[in-house]
């Protein structure tokens, strides 16, 4: 019988690393062409406008160039407080082509920078899911292993999201719950300055609430 081996760690992160960045191209190509074709068919419309043109884009991308500013919270993440900005200053349809979107590549940047972060996370994953597990007495001593494929992916994306201009409904794939990044928005907000640095054993413990 033929018998197969795992790719070494440094083989795996590697094929993961190149399977995200390809996904990343694809899915961001993919959005934009998909943008472009709506706009050119708007376009075809002659509308006499450039609101009433943004009126027909709206159905694929809400808020372009709905003026006003979004109420955030002080920790409101960078992302889509930039997102917003740049949705609601649009003025012509053809804004559209280079407004930034946070999933326009359809990757949702790494939270787990360290090693030990990513550990944690593993370790305790692993843990709670064991724990959960279904065993009968001849069961007593299996463990669920460790996920490899996770282990990569999670050095090179936090999960992956579409934005949803087709309105296909897709669903995210989150798997990491807990963050080492602060990424604020409003970084000289009082309230972020105050905020402690991201702590590893609060962040176990949260984790392991949310998976339980």
């Amino acid at each position: 019988m033929a018998t197969t081996t795992q790719p070494s760690t440094a083989d795996a992160d590697e094929i993961m690393r190149l399977a995200v960045e390809r996904f990343r191209i694809k899915m961001e190509s993919s959005n934009r062409q998909f943008l472009q074709d709506r706009i050119e068919e708007i376009e075809a419309m002659n509308l006499p406008t450039e609101e009433e043109k943004l009126v027909k884009m709206r159905p694929y991308w809400p808020n372009l160039g709905i003026k006003g500013e979004d109420s955030w919270n002080d920790c409101a993440p960078i992302g889509p407080v930039r997102q917003s900005r740049e949705e609601r200053n649009v003025t012509r349809l053809a804004d559209v082509k280079t407004v930034y979107h946070e999933y326009m590549d359809g990757i949702q940047p790494p939270r787990l920078l360290t090693e030990e972060w990513r550990q944690m996370y593993l370790d305790t994953v692993q843990s709670v899911c064991d724990e959960a597990a279904f065993r009968d007495e001849e069961d007593e001593d299996f463990s669920i292993p460790l996920c490899h494929e996770l282990d990569s992916f999670i050095k090179y994306a936090s999960g992956v999201q579409d934005p949803d201009f087709r309105r296909s409904g897709i669903a995210p794939f989150g798997p990491v719950f807990v963050s080492e990044t602060q990424d604020y928005a409003f970084k000289d907000n009082p309230a972020v300055l105050a905020l402690p640095p991201p702590n590893i054993f609060e962040a176990r413990e949260s984790l392991k609430y949310y998976l339980q």
